[in-house]
């Protein structure tokens, strides 16, 4: 992405949004091997069978994809964001912004991989891989399309297709005559740079797990009484982005310990659209997941990048809090209908 940075204007934090735009957001709405389908999968299958109901987990949360209204709307509220960031007021003062990336030719030469296949190949081959081992895996379990998606081990499957394709990128600039000394070298440095990422997610996962233990979500399901019926997909959703967003994960946190418990027990007792309150559910920590200083996805591209965290999470609230509106008014619409 570096080496668009010479073509286009634009600085650190644009390029973060924009990559972290294209990701997290599609993530959570594709239906098939990855991992959040397995995980989102499940603690709806825990959710039917603690109230006992006759229905089909994964066929719950394809009826909840469309009601995903933050990750959907801060996709085009992002492309807009990206597109038109820029007035022509304010092009001269971002040329002199210190966090403005300029790249000459020498850096190129120096960082940039001379040849765009040594991007496209991995990608390719890392993405084709998961996708038939997690099928591969299933299918040894003896599961048919597409549940052998959904019962794989798509973290093994990943780890493994990222393995080979470590491999297979290290045979490649081994062709291409780079030198094995320093491609070891980089590839150490570049792991040394994410140590502080993996430190703040150790304490930011210890934190999930003593609110957790706290009785955090005992305490949000016994003081939501007061909702009324045809505002608890919109609630639902405020309530959840702003635990997920002070907690940082929507994992342990938002999805399973907190709010997909609660939004199935006032979906029955209301007669509410399930589908409607999962989706609001997951919206809700998607959100955190995206705009918290908290979340792995923030600390995680902020520091390959070198930014800092709280002012890179500042930047990326606004588009969010936008996303964040748009969603309460469709879901409130919704429950119109």
């Amino acid at each position: 992405m570096k080496a668009l940075l010479t073509k286009i204007n634009m600085t650190r934090k644009e390029l973060a949004f924009m990559i972290e735009t294209s990701t997290q957001p599609v993530i959570v709405l594709i239906p098939i091997a990855t991992a959040s389908v397995g995980y989102m999968v499940s603690i709806i299958e825990m959710g039917i069978q603690n109230h006992g109901l006759n229905e089909d987990p994964y066929s719950i949360f394809i009826r909840s994809i469309p009601f995903n209204f933050f990750a959907i709307t801060m996709i085009i509220v992002g492309t807009l964001f990206v597109f038109f960031r820029h007035n022509k007021a304010d092009i001269h003062e971002d040329e002199r912004d210190p966090d403005k990336i300029t790249i000459t030719k020498d850096d190129q030469s120096q960082e940039l991989p001379a040849n765009p296949w040594n991007l496209i190949i991995p990608v390719f081959l890392v993405i084709s891989l998961t996708l038939f081992l997690t099928w591969f895996d299933g299918f040894r379990q003896g599961y048919s399309f597409p549940a052998a998606f959904i019962e794989a081990d798509v973290l093994q499957a990943m780890v493994v297709a990222l393995f080979i394709t470590v491999l297979v990128s290290f045979l490649m600039q081994i062709i291409q005559r780079h030198s094995l000394k320093n491609m070891i070298h980089e590839f150490i440095e570049a792991g040394n740079n994410l140590m502080s990422v993996i430190l703040l997610l150790a304490i930011v996962w210890a934190l999930s797990s003593v609110t957790d233990q706290l009785g955090f979500s005992t305490f949000v399901t016994n003081n939501v009484d007061w909702i009324p019926h045809s505002l608890i997909p919109p609630v639902m959703f405020l309530i959840g982005a702003f635990v997920s967003y002070f907690i940082g994960s929507s994992w342990g946190g938002t999805w399973g310990g907190i709010l997909m418990p609660l939004g199935f027990s006032l979906a029955q007792a209301t007669d509410a659209s399930l589908p409607l309150v999962i989706g609001a559910v997951f919206a809700s920590g998607s959100f955190g997941s995206f705009a918290s200083p908290l979340s792995d996805n923030t600390n995680t591209i902020a520091n390959i990048l070198g930014l800092d965290v709280i002012t890179y999470a500042k930047y990326k609230l606004g588009p969010a809090l936008i996303a964040v509106l748009i969603s309460v008014i469709l879901y409130g619409v919704m429950t119109l209908f």
